[in-house]
């Protein structure tokens, strides 16, 4: 239903919708007799239903003990309007991808582990589960395993096409952007791609990571090396000094 109205809404509790099937909400009015309730109609769908409803509403019944309540309601506050909630309305994401990102924000993807719980089929024509197993690799089948643990090769090779897909998206905008004048380094597809994609190398050069300590602990950061730090190791593989700030894109 539509929050925009042909209606005169100038008084604060009107009753336009009085032939219609509308919600009401209980207000305090003072009468001769002194205080009392008495029942009065939304004025809209948007902000006064908002502030009409108790808080207690705004979440139902959901589990606001669980660990997946906890660490999203963490994340809240560093949300970034519009952009952190895009893909909910671009049109080039169909609606199945839409509905498996929620489930996995909630962590309700299907796996083997809760088909074993509640005692249900993995796959359609299949008996019950009797472990929690996962049927490719024989790892324990949770929602983290089936988007990334999996060690069966088909597995492994559809997690780095993935993968490749996603950076070569975030490296397309990081080269369109103000920083597209930077050197980059990314670990995404073939070697003979990268000057496609404005990609200089694959590997950390030596004058990035002079001590190598992370390499040692077998990292791979993403970093952006200011001027000033640049200055201080900076220099190519030819000697000369490179003033180029150096954006790293490694995972």
């Amino acid at each position: 239903m539509s929050r925009h109205f042909d209606f005169d809404l100038s008084n604060d509790y009107t009753q336009q919708f009085k032939d219609k099937l509308w919600l009401q909400q209980i207000i305090q009015v003072q009468t001769a007799e002194g205080p009392a309730e008495t029942r009065a109609c939304i004025r809209d769908l948007d902000d006064s239903l908002r502030k009409a409803l108790h808080d207690k509403h705004k979440l139902g019944q959901s589990k606001q003990d669980s660990l997946y309540f906890q660490l999203w309601d963490r994340v809240r506050p560093f949300r970034v309007k519009p952009h952190s909630d895009a893909l909910w309305t671009m049109p080039s994401i169909p609606e199945s991808h839409k509905r498996n990102i929620f489930k996995y924000r909630t962590g309700q993807i299907w796996n083997k582990n809760m088909a074993f719980k509640r005692h249900m089929s993995y796959m359609p024509g299949q008996p019950i589960a009797r472990d929690t197993r996962c049927p490719l690799c024989r790892g324990d089948d949770l929602q983290g395993h089936i988007f990334g643990s999996c060690m069966h090769p088909d597995m492994s090779k559809q997690y780095i096409a993935r993968h490749d897909k996603a950076m070569r998206t975030v490296i397309h905008a990081f080269t369109k952007g103000q920083c597209g004048s930077h050197y980059l380094i990314a670990d995404v597809g073939k070697v003979e791609g990268l000057k496609d994609m404005g990609v200089h190398s694959k590997r950390v050069p030596a004058f990035v990571l002079p001590d190598r300590c992370l390499q040692a602990r077998g990292l791979n950061p993403t970093v952006e090396i200011s001027h000033k730090e640049q200055d201080e190791v900076g220099h190519d593989d030819s000697g000369n000094d490179n003033n180029r700030t150096t954006a790293v894109f490694v995972s």
